[in-house]
């Protein structure tokens, strides 16, 4: 787990030394996601601000550091999550005639090359992954923040009347509320729906005039007159309507077997890892199915984790 921040500075304000000590403050708030390493990136000409707090998985060396600029130094990103099918993507590349040398084996560095590559929608279309981005264009001079396509990784952004000459951004409503322009005040609707669900729904937040960026959304800012764009690169619904269409015709062995098939592909995916993995037993078919799952894909035994309490009725 990792941690993004930033802001858009439309009217230029502030010179690059006070704002990234608004950045350095937000960042600070968010340590928790990322303790083992924290950077700044600015375009003080363009207003940009992006901060990043990282948590080590992949490449922990330097090469892994963020803000991270792509080879061609078109793209600058902070990025939260994985992607599991990075080293595919790469592999691709490499067919495709990319020749450009590799600084390291993050996947951030394997996402900017496919953003210079082939651009940031064709990226999206491409990638397998749990996310929260923020990349710069430089060419376009856009802003983009994308989420992945169920939303598991969280990005939060203020809206452009909301904190005049301001957007903030975070992943957490933390970071930005630690941001010197920005006021809070309870989005009494917002309120309500927590009260009701346990959680607030959709896009809103807890707070008035911030919002979190849709699942499967590329949301595009144009920092010199902080217009919003959203486009949808993914919906759930969509998808499957489309698979309802297209009816298995094997048997119920071949189902299983395809099944098992997948699970196995998409688990080991996720098991690229510089540091030791683990999995958390809860007690159910799924946790258990992973873990064997886990186990039979590694060489090593796989540490689980659960959790007892004093009443043994509630232990996992």
């Amino acid at each position: 787990m990792c941690g993004v921040t930033g802001f858009i500075d439309d009217k230029k304000r502030l010179n690059s030394e006070v704002a990234t000590k608004h950045v350095r403050a937000m960042n600070d708030k968010i340590i928790h996601r990322g303790p083992d390493d924290s950077g700044v990136w600015f375009d003080e000409k363009n207003g940009i601000y992006l901060g990043h707090q990282r948590l080590s998985i992949l490449d922990l060396s330097k090469a892994g550091h963020q803000p991270m600029s792509s080879y061609s130094k078109r793209y600058h990103i902070v990025y939260n999550g994985e992607i599991y099918n990075h080293l595919s993507l790469r592999r691709s590349l490499i067919k495709e005639g990319y020749t450009n040398e590799w600084n390291g084996t993050s996947d951030t560095e394997t996402l900017l090359a496919c953003f210079d590559h082939y651009g940031i929608e064709k990226t999206m279309d491409m990638i397998d992954g749990m996310f929260a981005i923020a990349v710069w264009d430089q060419i376009a001079r856009k802003l983009f923040l994308i989420r992945d396509r169920f939303g598991e990784k969280p990005l939060y952004y203020t809206a452009p009347n909301f904190i005049n000459g301001y957007i903030i951004f975070g992943s957490e409503l933390s970071a930005i509320a630690a941001h010197p322009n920005f006021s809070s005040k309870i989005n009494r609707s917002s309120l309500q729906q927590y009260m009701r669900f346990g959680y607030v729904p959709w896009s809103e937040s807890i707070y008035c005039g911030v919002s979190k960026v849709r699942p499967g959304t590329i949301t595009r800012i144009d920092p010199r007159n902080l217009h919003i764009n959203e486009k949808e690169y993914w919906n759930t619904l969509n998808v499957a309507k489309e698979c309802s269409q297209k009816k298995f015709t094997g048997t119920m062995s071949d189902a299983t077997d395809y099944l098992e098939k997948l699970l196995k592909k998409k688990i080991e995916n996720q098991m690229l890892s510089d540091v030791p993995l683990g999995a958390f037993l809860s007690g159910g078919i799924d946790s258990s199915l992973v873990t064997s799952i886990m186990q039979g894909i590694s060489n090593k035994p796989v540490k689980t984790f659960t959790i007892g309490f004093e009443e043994s009725g509630w232990d996992e």
